[in-house]
């Protein structure tokens, strides 16, 4: 606690002197303030959304996912039956794994770098070692997988098959289909909320989400969308549930079994992906090649970037701040920068690490300053007022 002493027998001058002495710390602390705020919000404003490189990819990319750990990314050619994998440092391709026939969707297991690629025509699933880039194992699954999901926590994966509407349900551990859920019509993509176990089908046909809980592997409840939803995903600590609907070229956002708002976008939207550490979602446009960003905080479209021909996958890795794209039109992917979201004032942003304190030390010694004006003020008036 900070105790002011005020002593009657202070001269005029001193007081004079002290006032003057403080109004200078203080115009000093407030000019310094000025700077290191204005420094800041250029510093802000310069970070954007931003295609900021495209990597030559295999022939007819059709997938991205990406490892958060490694930063390595993982791309499948639909027509070469086989995945890309990339260093997501240098972009360059460091090896190419053969898989099944038209692999159409991956995903990573976050937690022990396991790679899974569905393979359309074969019915099957591969599993690639991340770190000897080999396959370790191969799992037949239902007709037609379309699209892929792994729960990092309970290391089962999720293979969404296309021709028989239904989910086979695999067991990362032993690499076997412990169930098969029935879901709607033509199921096309799925998210995973990892914190309450609940897994999301957009079903194309049916203009439906199927809400499968991962515990009984049973569909709970099914959520009606717009216009052939062709991507789904999910926000774990909100809950909310976004899907992009390709025949309405809308993102939609739902809370619970509620539609809460509807997104115009670009045309044809078919992948999606959300990053928590930039609040944004990401939606690719395939018909027209575009990416609209989307800030979830306000719901609104905050930029549209021109990426690829066709793209088809989104994938993000929030630790570095980075999305990628696969461009299944022109054979590349595009690369993303992603900037943080914005903190509270006085508060520092965690992914770049930066520090709001010269600014902060700055606005704290003015508001102190200032303060102690105003009492040298009150304390001379007081004396005046008892002379």
């Amino acid at each position: 606690m900070c105790h002011w002493v005020i002593t009657r027998g202070m001269e005029r001058g001193t007081l004079s002197r002290t006032s003057r002495s403080v109004r200078s710390i203080a115009t000093t602390a407030a000019v310094a303030a000025l700077v290191g705020f204005t420094a800041s919000s250029a510093s802000a404003a310069a970070a954007d959304y931003a295609v900021t490189a495209t990597i030559a990819s295999t022939t007819g990319p059709i997938g991205v996912a990406v490892n958060e750990s490694t930063g390595t990314l993982y791309v499948p050619s639909l027509s070469g039956g086989t995945v890309a994998v990339i260093d997501g440092t240098t972009n360059a391709t460091t090896a190419t794994v053969t898989v099944g026939p038209h692999p159409y969707a991956v995903a990573v297991d976050q937690s022990t770098g396991l790679v899974y690629v569905a393979n359309s025509t074969s019915s099957s699933v591969s599993v690639i070692d991340g770190a000897s880039n080999t396959v370790a194992a191969t799992i037949a699954v239902g007709t037609g997988p379309s699209a892929i999901a792994v729960d990092s926590t309970t290391h089962r994966v999720y293979a969404v098959n296309f021709n028989d509407d239904s989910v086979s349900v695999i067991d990362g551990a032993t690499n076997t289909v412990v169930s098969t859920v029935a879901v709607g019509g033509d199921p096309i993509a799925i998210a995973v909320d990892e914190s309450t176990n609940t897994i999301y089908v957009a079903n194309r046909l049916d203009d439906t989400i199927s809400v499968i809980d991962g515990v009984t592997a049973t569909v709970t409840s099914t959520i009606a969308t717009g216009s052939e939803p062709a991507g789904v995903a999910v926000d774990a600590v909100s809950g909310v549930v976004y899907v992009a609907e390709s025949g309405a070229d809308t993102v939609s956002t739902f809370s619970g079994l509620a539609l809460v708002s509807t997104i115009a976008v670009g045309a044809y939207p078919t992948a999606i992906a959300f990053d928590a550490a930039a609040a944004t979602l990401f939606v690719a446009n395939t018909s027209d090649g575009t990416l609209s960003v989307i800030d979830t905080s306000s719901g609104l479209v905050a930029k549209t970037l021109t990426i690829g021909t066709n793209p088809s996958a989104i994938a993000v890795n929030s630790a570095t701040g980075v999305a990628y794209s696969a461009n299944h039109g022109d054979n590349t992917v595009s690369v993303i920068s992603v900037p943080p979201a914005a903190a509270p004032a006085g508060e520092a942003l965690a992914r770049t690490g930066g520090s709001a304190s010269p600014v902060i030390a700055a606005l704290g010694l003015g508001v102190l300053a200032l303060g102690a004006v105003a009492l040298t003020f009150a304390v001379r008036s007081g004396r005046r007022a008892g002379q």
